[in-house]
Order: C-alpha cells, then sequence, then structure tokens
C-alpha cells in the first residue's frame, strides 16, 4: 500500500527553512534536526521513519529511511553517519531550490581511518530554534 507523503510543500513552507552551517553540525546535532525537517517538509506530524511508503522522494538513495541514530562508541562510523545526514539535508534544501541557505555547503567526502580525529559531538553549532515540537 502507497501512501501519499503528505501536502506537496508550498512556496511558504521553502521560507520556514532555516539557514544552516551543513558541514559544520555535529552528527548529535543532525539526528536532532532531520526529524524536524521531515515534518516541516512533508506536513506530517510524524516523520514515521522505517515506513518506506513516508520516505520522501528527496531522501537520497543508499541512506537508511530509519530514525537517525546518535549512540555509538564507533567514531569513524559517527563520521560517516554524520556525512550521510548531511547528505539528507542537501538533499532535501535542494530538492526545495533553497541550497542557498545552506551556507555554500560542499558536497560531502569520503571519510578514512586516517581522517578521523576527534568526535563530532565536541563539535558545537547552535541549532535553529524548531519551536520545540517533538517532531
Amino acid at each position: 500500500m502507497i501512501v501519499e507523503p503528505g501536502p506537496p510543500p508550498d512556496i511558504d513552507m521553502a521560507s520556514e527553512l532555516p539557514p544552516l552551517s551543513v558541514d559544520t553540525m555535529s552528527q548529535i546535532q543532525l539526528t536532532e534536526f532531520i526529524p524536524h525537517l521531515v515534518c516541516l517538509v512533508t506536513g506530517r506530524e510524524q516523520p514515521y521513519f522505517g515506513k518506506n511508503q513516508y520516505k520522501p522522494i528527496w531522501w537520497p538513495d543508499g541512506v537508511a529511511w530509519t530514525t537517525p541514530d546518535e549512540e555509538s562508541d564507533n567514531t569513524l562510523a559517527l563520521q560517516i553517519q554524520a556525512q550521510e545526514l548531511r547528505a539528507v539535508v542537501r538533499s532535501c534544501y535542494k530538492h526545495l531550490g533553497q541550497e542557498s541557505l545552506l551556507g555554500g555547503a560542499s558536497e560531502p567526502s569520503e571519510i578514512t581511518k586516517d581522517e578521523v580525529v576527534e568526535s563530532p559531538a565536541s563539535q558545537e553549532t547552535s541549532l535553529p530554534d524548531t519551536g520545540g515540537n517533538k517532531c
């Protein structure tokens, strides 16, 4: 059964997207922001991760449609996941024609074990105010 993805995004919704420095957002910040982003763009109250019929058309191929996970002891895995989550944000903004709000974000680069220096959770960046909504 295929379910409609929610109301189509309108022009006013795009104006609600916050400007971001996606390249400096930590993995934890991304895992907190993406559910809000999905709800904002789809118009649903919940993102319904894991249910493919609710997966937005802009969700990148190769990135699992699951709840972003912020718990892992593997720094490399966290950094790779952060790159995937950045790709999700970029894809959404690109789909809506709002790439200029990403502050010159570049395409994600491949991470190797040699490039792992510190946990992305140690980076501090302010998240946009999502109004305290759970979604």
